[in-house]
């Protein structure tokens, strides 16, 4: 019955909002309510999919058909489908072995992250890969979830206005809804993956206008967040994004406009840097992120933690202490310099996460586990790489600028990732990211669910 698969695509939609959650009412507002909430509606997703399968398939040998003969197939011919299958496995499979398989599979009130949640994320994946099989499908879900980062940012600005009755960490810098401004940045330059991509299917001029609205919103929301490791993954994503617009341009023009953005791209970040200590940067309400230092305490603090991570996988260099086990590795090899740093002062002494994606993977995975999750971004390029050679764009120039975006976004966020941590808002749209580059890369659009 439709009705059956309406519903789950409906809960579907409802995912982006869990972001939006905050639950006053326990320990972590921010944390709790989120999961909680992103489970219920991914679980109600797939018990009205299943519904829906049993409904118009009653019998075991025809629902395999349904599956593997069919149109559906594509998702088991997907490279990037069975790279985030491989690193989910592995992340639950290294649980299981790790020093504590409890506190791997449940984690923790404050964090959330531990394989039940992963699960999830990969539930929704799937049901993503299964459910939305049109353009209009995925514009809808783009959609929801630009409503979602404007309530975000929308509730960040209020913060910086000191609203009463919103909640707020008093840090100077928005947090949203998130309850950390070092994720919002993150999950806005993802808002503004999805508004790029409506920008390039929409031929409205007042939806297009409404759309360039919303992304100088959450450019606004960006630099208020003043996340440094963010704004270094969105220079990445810029760069290497028009350094492909520039290989691929379909003319000498096209060429040379590319090349100019580039350049001046570069030319504004590093004079930026240049002068980030100069009054007339320093009074900017957002200087924050414009002043990286690598001699820093914040710095230094996350180099002394790097170096404990890398003691730490040395010990379990296979499957890693598993899931939510960083803070063992990183008691065992704490750097007392935490302490006696002039500079420690005022910075972080303990930490339950390496603060880098890639040592973060290391130490809780092994070296299995995080080949397995960089082969998603080496199987995302690979792909992109094969299309590019295959493809010519002297007649339409929106798929070469969508490739280019479907560059940016991965980019952008490995980028960031190696100065932070995966957390809810950033792994629910990694995980939709990866379900869209696997129907726009490899799937099959132009199939209708109705005649499947």
């Amino acid at each position: 019955m439709l009705l059956f698969l309406g519903i789950s695509k409906f809960f579907l939609y409802l995912v982006p909002f869990s972001v939006l959650i905050i639950s006053r009412s326990t320990l972590f507002p921010f944390i709790v309510g989120k999961a909680v909430f992103l489970r219920f509606i991914v679980e109600l997703s797939l018990f009205f999919f299943v519904l829906y399968l049993v409904w118009e398939r009653p019998e075991l040998e025809r629902l395999k058909k349904k599956i593997i003969d069919t149109d559906y197939s594509f998702i088991l011919r997907s490279k990037i489908f069975w790279a985030v299958t491989a690193f989910v496995a592995l992340f639950a499979i290294a649980g299981i072995f790790g020093v504590d398989p409890r506190i791997s599979f449940w984690s923790n009130f404050e964090r959330g992250e531990g394989i039940f949640q992963v699960f999830h994320y990969y539930l929704f994946f799937l049901l993503l890969l299964f459910v939305f099989r049109k353009e209009d499908d995925w514009r809808r879900l783009f959609l929801f979830s630009i409503f979602a980062g404007i309530g975000v940012t929308l509730y960040g600005l209020l913060q910086l206005w000191g609203v009463e009755g919103v909640v707020s960490s008093g840090q100077g810098r928005i947090q949203g809804t998130l309850g950390n401004p070092a994720y919002v940045g993150a999950y806005l330059m993802f808002g503004m993956f999805y508004v790029a991509q409506l920008l390039l299917q929409e031929k409205r001029r007042f939806l297009q206008l409404s759309l360039f609205l919303v992304f100088g919103f959450f450019i606004v929301g960006f630099l208020f967040a003043q996340t440094r490791g963010s704004l270094l993954g969105l220079l990445a994503g810029l760069g290497l994004s028009f350094l492909y617009l520039v290989w691929k341009a379909p003319s000498k023009r096209f060429r040379h406009v590319s090349l100019g953005i580039l350049g001046f791209l570069i030319v504004v970040a590093g004079l930026i840097f240049a002068l980030r200590h100069k009054p007339f940067i320093q009074n900017l309400p957002f200087a924050r992120i414009f002043d990286i230092d690598l001699q820093g305490s914040g710095a230094q603090s996350r180099f002394w933690t790097w170096k404990s991570a890398f003691k730490g996988f040395l010990d379990r260099p296979l499957l890693g202490w598993g899931p939510e086990n960083f803070s063992r590795a990183f008691d065992k090899y704490f750097d007392v310099r935490h302490f006696i740093s002039p500079n420690a002062s005022g910075q972080q002494l303990w930490f339950d996460r390496a603060h880098n994606n890639v040592l973060e993977y290391l130490v809780q995975t092994g070296i299995l586990g995080l080949l397995a999750y960089l082969s998603i971004f080496i199987v995302v390029y690979w792909i992109l790489f094969k299309k590019s050679l295959n493809e010519r764009y002297e007649e339409a120039l929106r798929p070469l600028i969508k490739n280019a975006l479907m560059i940016f976004m991965p980019t952008a966020y490995f980028v960031q990732s190696l100065v932070l941590f995966d957390v809810l808002p950033i792994f629910l749209n990694l995980f939709l990211f990866l379900a869209y580059a696997v129907h726009v890369l490899e799937g099959n659009k132009s199939v209708d669910i109705k005649k499947v």
